[in-house]
């Protein structure tokens, strides 16, 4: 077994070496290395030599995430993603499906929607809110705000649906659950509501 080499301090790709911590199972050197995104993993020196690994990952192709996708923001981020375009998620029907995008800049690299969520007052314990529900996930329409305002919102908006939903469909002597499901199958209120209008042999005019 040939005498440890300390590269302490040397640089190899996106990684600063930080201190040699002692052989790998193979015998080879091991050292603990910074990444340009602040992760730090165990690398061997035979890899930070060759230029087997020049990172922590967070320069490989794709979006960069910088050593936090075991965080909550990562998962906000994450999840954003999934409901605008991933056409099989559970939830796309009612964002991508609905039109709803997220911004082309945050869809590209988790980083700049990491640097907008610092700036704009994101701490762990709030979630994200459309301030606009039927638009984007953009800087302009996001903001954060607690939990538990969100879910009062939701309830909210719920119950003011169900109200309305129900008093159209009385008016318009038709079920609740077609109304619903044009809604849910992309139609706009004005739409669902004005096509079921002329069904109706009394010509109700309804405003919304």
């Amino acid at each position: 077994m040939g005498a440890l080499i300390d590269l302490t301090g040397q640089t190899f790709g996106y990684y600063l070496v930080v201190g040699l911590v002692g052989r790998t199972k193979g015998g080879a050197a091991l050292f603990s290395c910074q990444c340009i995104c602040g992760v730090i993993k165990n690398v061997s020196g035979r890899d930070l030599k060759t230029g087997h690994t020049k990172s922590c990952g967070c320069k490989k192709p794709g979006p960069v995430i910088h050593g936090q996708s075991s965080t909550r923001l990562y998962n906000t981020w994450l999840n954003i993603k999934r409901r605008c375009t991933h056409k099989k998620g559970k939830d796309y029907k009612y964002y991508g499906g609905r039109g709803i995008k997220i911004y082309p800049t945050w869809a590209a690299d988790f980083r700049n929607f990491h640097d907008w969520a610092l700036s704009n007052g994101y701490q762990d314990g709030l979630t994200i809110e459309r301030i606009d529900n039927s638009g984007n996930y953009e800087p302009n329409n996001c903001k954060w705000i607690p939990f538990a305002e969100q879910a009062r919102n939701r309830r909210n908006n719920r119950l003011l649906n169900v109200i309305l939903l129900c008093e159209v469909a009385e008016r318009l002597n038709i079920s609740p659950s077609t109304i619903r499901s044009r809604l849910e199958n992309g139609w706009s209120v004005e739409r669902a509501i004005s096509t079921l209008a002329k069904k109706n042999k009394n010509d109700i005019e309804v405003r919304v």
